[in-house]
């Protein structure tokens, strides 16, 4: 679980949103 994204529920949408 390397997502950088902590705007938003990423456990989910880690995969779907590269935001960063």
């Amino acid at each position: 679980m390397a997502n950088l994204s902590l705007d938003e529920p990423a456990m989910e949408h880690f995969v779907d949103n590269g935001n960063g």
